[in-house]
């Protein structure tokens, strides 16, 4: 029997043989480099992941993954995330990355500004059986938005 393993996706194991199970780091490399891609594989993604810092409204699982990306790359059309250290512990995988591009969409009701930016991020990914299955994050956003010249609303307003 032909084995029709996915990349990047757990399979059974042919008999005799011992199960494939993607490294951790791996699973999160491969995220990364579809993220840089622009590329979206949802069997990356568990059906019920879940991703503590996605923006409010964004569907669950991987529809809302695709979301934000479709998202960011439709504000930012040469967003690229470089990981400068990755850091694993069993199932958790934490990347400190720089994250660059240009704006040239709409974000946060701006249109695009032409201007670049680079910020520091830090990414933390549970993976279960090459996939991911829960996401945070903290992102410089602050730093973002100088960079960009824009101006975060003031308390009180619309």
């Amino acid at each position: 029997m032909a084995n029709d393993a996915i990349p990047g996706k757990a399979h059974m194991a042919e008999p005799g043989t011992e199960e494939q199970v993607p490294d951790p780091a791996e699973v999160v490399r491969r995220v990364v480099a579809c993220f840089n891609a622009g590329e979206f594989d949802p069997s990356l993604f568990a059906a019920d992941v879940v991703d503590h810092v996605a923006p409010p409204g964004t569907p669950p699982g991987p529809a809302g993954w695709r979301h934000k990306w479709e998202s960011m790359r439709a504000a930012f059309s040469d967003l690229r995330s470089t990981i400068e250290e990755t850091v694993v512990s069993g199932d958790l995988v934490c990347n400190r990355h720089t994250v660059r591009g240009t704006h040239t969409g709409d974000f946060m009701g701006v249109p695009g500004t032409g201007r670049t930016f680079e910020v520091l991020a830090l990414d933390m990914l549970r993976v279960r059986d090459g996939q991911i299955v829960e996401h945070w994050a903290v992102n410089d956003l602050l730093s973002l938005v100088a960079q960009l010249g824009l101006e975060l609303p003031g308390p009180g307003s619309d």
